[in-house]
């Protein structure tokens, strides 16, 4: 990434409350997408966050999609830039969250190190 993702520190200086939202909404387009996907072929799940987080970025600084499209180089690379990052960041964090209680996390649970 050679110009600085505008998208990407959008959505690092959302507060929880806005980041909830927007993942309500990304839940809500894919769920939508879900019940069209056996009538048609749509976009995959990661473009289909990445227009989600554009349009919310949009939105949020109160420009039209094609405005913020146009202060971009590439608004496809960054919004796929920004969620790629975004999702590592939430799994190097993943140990602050509680996990489920499934078969696999519990084979994947460590013992305590001893000092």
């Amino acid at each position: 990434m050679n110009q600085k993702n505008l998208v990407l520190q959008w959505i690092r200086q959302c507060t929880p409350a806005q980041c909830r939202c927007i993942g309500e909404r990304i839940r809500n387009q894919i769920e939508t997408a879900r019940e069209t996907s056996c009538r048609e072929d749509g976009p995959g799940l990661a473009r289909l966050m990445a227009t989600v987080l554009f349009v919310e970025c949009a939105e949020d600084l109160e420009l039209t999609p094609l405005e913020l499209h146009g202060l971009l180089d590439d608004p496809r690379q960054q919004c796929m830039d920004a969620l790629a990052l975004i999702a590592l960041d939430w799994i190097g964090g993943a140990t602050d969250r509680p996990r489920h209680d499934s078969v696999r996390s519990r084979r994947m649970q460590c013992p305590p190190v001893e000092s």
